[in-house]
């Protein structure tokens, strides 16, 4: 074949991989491929560590070769070595932001929880003007890193903050400086108990295109962190901002019991609430979950209940947690050894039409769930 249509042939095939990983053994294929392999990636993940830090001869050539080879990358996952400093980090990101003109979004992964990431790092991030989207993972100073810095990128839409281990996350001072980014239409940030309250939530208030906001916790399947009352006054400001008519917004939060929960209901019921999720911290019993579901709203906007019963769930629960016509997403615990006074009927929740995710961890003495899977199984 043509040297010229093989040349051709080895771009369009490229176009459809994507990330460099999937398109390097196409270098090997055929020497016309060699060098065009790569050039149509649009994703790369690295490694920023010593070695490649190095200034030397060889280093360097490696870099300017990915740098070549990789132009029109929007997506870099950059892994960051707990041996680097964070004026070598700096650097790097010196270079990036020179050598990628085409990137849109950038994945930071510090791995070493000693580092605190400062407003002089986050100011680096700010002279990639491309940037739409931006997730860090890092230990952030709780007194020297304001993420106002960011104001800058008048594209930046996106924004998920991760703690390394062993990390704070965020405090609510850092939650305050968020509300210098006017572009935000996405934020998603773990809270932590000896730093999070929500007492801040309502400076994002000021975030007019806003339409998620996500606040997980540090530990999977748990909500460590406390909520002030404060925090509620915050999210009814989010959600009946002035252009809350055309940014509906989707919330998911951990709340410390499920009468919190529906007080958070009762909060930001509304026009502005697009849906709701909730995760709730402390175990419930009937007469909390009837007020949960009988919250303003809550079979309406409900799409994510994570909830743990002190003992059984009761018939009555069951029917609650069935009236939730829009649920999506049910993550149900108990621990209570005891089984029930009589079998538990789970066919209520057939009429979830919405549900995807169905998740029971439950005493198996007490039923058998996979009568209920099955009826489910086309719809999860």
């Amino acid at each position: 074949m043509h040297s010229a249509v093989l040349t051709v042939v080895g771009a369009e095939v490229a176009k459809h991989l994507g990330d460099v990983q999937h398109a390097l053994p196409l270098r090997s294929v055929c020497k016309e491929w060699r060098d065009i392999a790569t050039l149509s990636s649009i994703e790369a993940e690295v490694d920023l560590s010593p070695v490649s830090s190095e200034a030397g001869g060889a280093q360097e050539a490696k870099k300017d070769l990915f740098f070549k080879r990789c132009p029109r990358i929007r997506k870099l996952t950059y892994h960051v070595s707990p041996a680097i400093s964070l004026a070598k980090f700096e650097s790097a990101m010196h270079e990036l932001s020179s050598r990628l003109t085409s990137l849109e979004e950038l994945v930071l992964l510090f791995n070493n929880p000693a580092q605190q990431f400062e407003s002089r790092q986050l100011a680096v991030l700010a002279r990639i003007p491309t940037l739409r989207a931006l997730t860090l993972q890092a230990n952030f100073h709780p007194e020297s890193c304001n993420f106002g810095v960011l104001m800058g990128l008048k594209n930046l839409s996106s924004l998920v903050v991760l703690p390394s281990e062993a990390s704070t996350g965020l405090t609510d001072a850092h939650v305050a400086s968020l509300a210098a980014l006017v572009n935000l239409a996405a934020v998603e940030f773990p809270g932590h108990a000896k730093a999070f309250t929500g007492t801040s939530l309502t400076a994002l208030a000021a975030l007019r295109k806003l339409t998620r906001l996500v606040i997980t916790s540090n530990k999977p399947q748990a909500v460590d962190y406390t909520l002030a009352l404060p925090a509620l006054a915050g999210l009814r400001a989010i959600t009946r901002r002035a252009s809350s008519a055309e940014s509906h917004l989707h919330l998911e939060l951990g709340v410390p019991d499920a009468a919190w929960g529906a007080a958070l209901l009762r909060a930001v019921s509304g026009p502005g609430l697009s849906r709701l999720a909730v995760a709730v911290r402390e175990a419930a019993d009937s007469a909390a979950v009837k007020a949960l579901v009988e919250a303003p709203g809550a079979r309406e906007k409900l799409v994510g209940v994570d909830l743990e019963f002190r003992a059984a769930p009761t018939a009555e629960d069951i029917a609650a947690l069935a009236s939730y016509s829009n649920l999506q997403r049910l993550h149900l615990t108990c621990k209570c050894p005891r089984a029930p006074p009589s079998r538990m009927d789970w066919r209520p929740w057939l009429a979830l039409s919405q549900l995807k995710h169905l998740h029971m961890h439950i005493n198996p003495a007490w039923r058998d769930p996979l009568q209920v899977c099955r009826h489910l199984r086309t719809q999860l």
